[in-house]
This record gives C-alpha cells, sequence and structure tokens, in this order.
C-alpha cells in the first residue's frame, strides 16, 4: 500500500519525517498522515516522490501503471485510494466511539447500583424507623400548659426560673426561652424532677428586658411551645412580669 511504501522507502534511507518534507516542500503532519494512512497526495506531489525515491509511480502505489498512464488516471487512483483510507479512518473513529459509550454507560451502571445500595435503604427504613419512634415516644399534648410561674433573680446578676407544667410527664424534655425587645431568642434546657421544672436562666448587670418568654416540651420527636409571660424585667431590686393565663 501506498502508506506503508512510503513509510519503508523513508526508512530505508535512513531519513526522519521532517527531512522528507522539508524536500518535498510540505509540513512534517502532512508526511505523517501519508504514512498513517489518513491522507494521500495528489498525482503531481505523488510523481515527485516517486522521483525523489528513484521508483516508479506504479511501485510506490504498489499497483501495476503503464509507463505511459497520464496524471489524470493517477489522481483517479489516488482518490480511490483517499476514499478508502476515508472509509477505514471512519470505521475506526466509529469503534472509538462504540468503545467509549460502553465504558460510559458501565461506570453509570455501576455507580447507579453503588449509590442504590448505599442510600436506598435508608431511604426506605428512614420513615419506618421514624414511625417506630413515634410510637414508642409519648405522645404530645395538644395544648401544652404551665402554672406557678415565677422569677427571680440569684445574687443580683442572674435570672432564676420554675414552673409547674401541665403535662408532667418522664418521657418529655423542657426547655425556656427568652426573647428580646430586638428579636434575639436565647434558650436554656429546664431541670425536671418531681413535676416541677427549674433553673438559672440569662445573666444581667444592671438591668435587662425581655419582650416574652416561652417553655417548649419535646418528646424526642415532635415539639410543643406556650407562652408564660411578657414584659419580663430584671435589675438588682428584684424582677417583674405579665402573666399569661
Amino acid at each position: 500500500m501506498l502508506n506503508q511504501n512510503i513509510r519503508t522507502l523513508r526508512k530505508q534511507r535512513g531519513m526522519s519525517q521532517e527531512t522528507l518534507a522539508q524536500q518535498l516542500n510540505v509540513v512534517r503532519q502532512t508526511v505523517s498522515k501519508w504514512e498513517k494512512g489518513a491522507s494521500v497526495p495528489d498525482a503531481e506531489l505523488l510523481t515527485r516522490i516517486a522521483d525523489y525515491f528513484e521508483v516508479s509511480v506504479s511501485e510506490l502505489l504498489g499497483t501495476h501503471i503503464e509507463e505511459d498512464t497520464n496524471i489524470n488516471e493517477i489522481a483517479a487512483q489516488l482518490a480511490v485510494l483517499n476514499e478508502q483510507f476515508a472509509g477505514r479512518n471512519m470505521s475506526r473513529q466509529y469503534v472509538k466511539a462504540a468503545v467509549v459509550c460502553v465504558c460510559v454507560a458501565v461506570m453509570a451502571l455501576a455507580a447507579g447500583l453503588f449509590i442504590g445500595r448505599t442510600l436506598w435503604p435508608a431511604r426506605v427504613q428512614a420513615p419506618s424507623a421514624q414511625a417506630d419512634r413515634a410510637t414508642q415516644e409519648p405522645a404530645l399534648p395538644d395544648v401544652l400548659l404551665a402554672s406557678g410561674v415565677r422569677f427571680s433573680t440569684l445574687n443580683g446578676s442572674k435570672v432564676y426560673y420554675e414552673f409547674i407544667p401541665g403535662a408532667p410527664t418522664d418521657g418529655y424534655t423542657y426547655s425556656i426561652a427568652f426573647k428580646t425587645h430586638g428579636g434575639e431568642v436565647v434558650s436554656y434546657d429546664c431541670e425536671y424532677e418531681s413535676g416541677m421544672c427549674c433553673g438559672e436562666g440569662p445573666e444581667f448587670s444592671v438591668y435587662t428586658a425581655f419582650s416574652s418568654v416561652c417553655i417548649i416540651v419535646s418528646n424526642g420527636v415532635e415539639e410543643r411551645a406556650a407562652l408564660i409571660a411578657t414584659d419580663v424585667e430584671f435589675d438588682t431590686d428584684g424582677c417583674r412580669w405579665t402573666p399569661v393565663s
């Protein structure tokens, strides 16, 4: 074949692709394409290559061509070769594309199986686990009530609170939240013992005030909140608040 013959003749001369390209006034990439079968030289250039290597055009092409064959007929044969090379290259591209598609599909399938095995059980079990937990925990009351609400100061610098929750169940946890007039909320966990919640709240220096105070009860799954006081004020003389009935 033409590409193999050009490569063989070049190597027999001990020439590089760059050297042959310079002799033919083409770039090295052109010679590389000829030898790879990616393209073929035109009829005029083919004649120059044959003359340079001192072989006939027939020998260079690897086919039998009469000595008096004109350049148009040579060009026609080169066109056939070019179509053959183009078809071969297209087939190789199709094969490469098919291999790439298969690899991508395999990788996607593997990733899907991995993600499915990793996440799907959690997605299936999560609702069931939550439902089981909800049935194990005590239900919260629809309306949260509290009585015996009292605030005081400790050493004139810290708030102390206590209240009796309307649903004194051991399975509940309680917290209390103080909301400032600026909208900031600070919360504290309550100590629950013998039916009463109590604990220490925020510290203050000379004076501090809160727009409201509420309590929150939780059974570990859901929460309820209830307002227990408004306009709560603390200073060194004591504390004042408006109870919520």
